[in-house]
């Protein structure tokens, strides 16, 4: 396959025949604007007329190789309170955001979609993805599972 470069939203990388794309490592995240740049900002209106900063909807999705990875800085504790598991998933946690990722846990954890962005294969590996995960009995968006690769 010929190297490429697509400009989309990340939500495409979740269509049943490109995911295992992701999965396996064959397709990845580009380099984005991801607020390196102040300007140039261009926005549209949305449905309910609230502006909308396209810089930060545009994914350059690729199979083109590079070298930087991003090494995600994991400061957070694992505890079950604050990490609940999902009530149709049950073997993963719930983790709200990149941020909250705990360095202390080797299991099955479901992070928000945004985590594809910042993904390192060195660092942890997709296993799958919810796309309807249920927590404390409320519907919430699609959840990527990842494991951490420290402790295999």
């Amino acid at each position: 396959m010929d190297g490429f470069i697509i400009i989309g939203t990340r939500n495409g990388l979740f269509y049943k025949d490109v995911f295992p794309l992701v999965q396996e490592g064959k397709i990845t995240v580009g380099y984005t604007h991801n607020h390196i740049y102040s300007e140039p900002h261009f926005y549209f209106k949305d449905a309910d007329g609230e502006l909308c900063d396209v810089t930060e909807r545009a994914k350059w999705i690729t199979n083109i190789r590079d070298t930087f990875t991003y090494q995600l800085p994991l400061t957070e504790t694992y505890t079950p309170e604050d990490y609940p598991v999902f009530d149709n998933y049950p073997d993963a946690i719930n983790v709200d955001s990149i941020h909250k990722i705990p360095k202390d846990y080797y299991g099955i954890m479901g992070i928000t979609q945004g985590y594809i962005d910042k993904h390192n294969p060195e660092q942890f590996d997709i296993v799958g993805v919810i796309n309807s995960p249920v927590l404390k009995g409320k519907n919430i968006f699609r959840r990527i599972l990842i494991r951490s690769k420290e402790n295999d």
